[in-house]
């Protein structure tokens, strides 16, 4: 990845799915959980995710789902403000330092391999 130590697989693995917001009530957790798994156990390392799939549910699926942090390239995103059933731009520090926090308390984890800017 660019100029980094990290190395990762051609096709990565997006969640927006996992949060269920767009894709109906029937988006089952722990298929989601398998989804990554296996996902994993076929090479497939980076995965791409955001705060705003589902307020937080697809990364609480992903911190469920990976076992072991080292195996994974962590990519989720910031500065998406949910308002009811929308969102606004809002990359103030502090914003962005609490969309952080959560995210990694959902990630189970202490830091995220990519962050960037969901929308400018």
């Amino acid at each position: 990845m660019g100029r980094t130590q990290l190395s990762v697989s051609e096709i990565g693995l997006g969640s927006w799915v996992f949060g269920g917001d767009a894709w109906g009530d029937d988006v089952n957790d722990e298929r989601s959980c398998e989804v990554v798994r296996t996902a994993l156990d076929k090479g497939i390392n980076f995965i791409d995710t955001a705060p705003v799939y589902g307020h937080g549910r697809a990364e609480s699926i992903i911190g469920r789902a990976v076992s072991q942090r080292d195996r994974v390239v962590i990519a989720t995103k910031c500065g998406l403000e949910r308002k009811g059933r929308s969102f606004r731009p809002n990359l103030s520090a502090a914003f962005v330092r609490t969309d952080l926090e959560n995210s990694l308390r959902r990630l189970r984890t202490d830091h995220v391999d990519l962050y960037q800017c969901h929308w400018p």
